[in-house]
């Protein structure tokens, strides 16, 4: 799941996938966020979840 908001004179994109930390970055237009929404989200559905380490 993805989100692009407007912080003041930026655009910040969020990316939030099961499994996964969520990624956020900043970005001067709203097309910049929303294509590397869009990118980013396919990297990772074609990577595998990563094992969570309990004991670290």
């Amino acid at each position: 799941m993805s989100c692009v908001r407007k912080r003041e004179k930026s655009w910040n994109a969020q990316v939030r996938i099961s499994g996964w930390r969520s990624f956020t970055k900043s970005f001067k237009t709203k097309l910049d966020a929303t294509k590397w929404v869009g990118n980013f989200e396919k990297e990772l559905r074609l990577q595998p979840i990563p094992e969570k380490d309990i004991k670290s």
